[in-house]
């Protein structure tokens, strides 16, 4: 039997890390808002919505001219576009009002599956690791509840 466990962690990202973590933020907003007003323009023109797979399509030809896009996380601009389809599936079964554009104001978050894209091992968040390392680590951050600053950013576990 698999057992799947999840914790959730506070981090203290460096100035470098704070950056890259905005981005990423802005840019999965700008997806969100460009997709939404696409698919209010061609509701109105044609009656129809953009499917996700049609906004995860689009995506590459978005980031052709706009490249500064590709700063951010792929997998965060397909979740964005995956949010924005779950929103409309709602609306549409009439469970929830309609999609709203996002502000920078209150809560910002993202989502990601990139598990290449940062890696936590006991005591530091690391860049670009080696996948057969990942399991090893995660392994070794759910021993652990309380974890030690070794010069790198510190990560507390909690339940």
């Amino acid at each position: 039997m698999t057992i799947i466990h999840a914790r959730k962690m506070r981090i203290y990202p460096s100035d470098e890390q704070k950056h890259k973590i905005d981005v990423t933020l802005g840019h999965c907003r700008y997806i969100y808002n460009k997709m939404l007003e696409r698919n209010e323009k061609l509701y109105k023109r044609r009656g129809k919505h953009l499917s996700y797979y049609d906004m995860q399509n689009f995506l590459p030809q978005m980031k052709k001219y706009l490249p500064w896009l590709a700063e951010a996380d792929s997998q965060a601009l397909k979740h964005a576009c995956r949010q924005l389809d779950t929103a409309f599936q709602k609306f549409f079964k009439k469970l929830a009002g309609h999609p709203k554009f996002h502000s920078r104001k209150g809560r910002q978050s993202y989502t990601t599956t990139n598990a290449f894209a940062m890696a936590v091992e006991v005591g530091r968040v690391k860049k670009n690791p080696d996948p057969k390392e990942i399991t090893e680590q995660v392994l070794k951050l759910w021993q652990t509840q309380k974890m030690v600053n070794n010069g790198h950013d510190e990560i507390r576990a909690r339940r």
